[in-house]
C-alpha cells in the first residue's frame, strides 16, 4: 500500500477570505500596512491611525471588506472587483451582518 496521497486525497481548502486577499495583494504589491494606510484615500476622511486600524480589521477578518471599503482601496492598490465580490458574497453567506465599525477602536457590531 502506498502512502503517497492523491489531490483526490486532500480535504478541500476553506476559500481565501476577503481579508486575506487583501493583506496578499497588499504583500504583492510589496506594501506595508502602513504604506497602504498612507496611500488609500477615504471619505469622509479618517487619519492615519484610523486608516492602519480600519485595514488591519479588514485583513484580521474583524471588519468585514465592503463595496465602498474596496473602491476606496482601489486608489491604492490593485484588486480584482471580481474576487473581491466573490469573497465578500462567500463571507455573506459564513457570518453575521456587521451592523458598524469604529476605525479608531476596532470595534464593531452584529446583527
Amino acid at each position: 500500500m502506498s502512502d503517497a496521497s492523491t489531490d483526490d486525497d486532500q480535504p478541500e481548502a476553506d476559500p481565501l477570505s476577503a481579508g486575506a486577499y487583501l493583506r496578499d495583494q497588499r504583500e504583492k504589491a510589496g506594501l506595508t500596512v502602513e504604506d497602504l494606510a498612507l496611500r488609500v484615500a477615504t471619505d469622509p476622511r479618517l487619519g492615519v491611525f484610523e486608516r492602519l486600524a480600519w485595514i488591519r480589521a479588514i485583513e484580521a477578518d474583524v471588519a468585514p471588506l465592503q463595496p465602498h471599503n474596496a473602491a476606496a482601496l482601489l486608489g491604492a492598490i490593485r484588486l480584482d472587483l471580481a474576487e473581491v465580490a466573490h469573497l465578500m458574497a462567500l463571507a455573506r453567506d459564513r457570518q453575521p451582518t456587521w451592523v458598524g465599525f469604529d476605525p479608531a477602536t476596532g470595534a464593531g457590531s452584529m446583527a
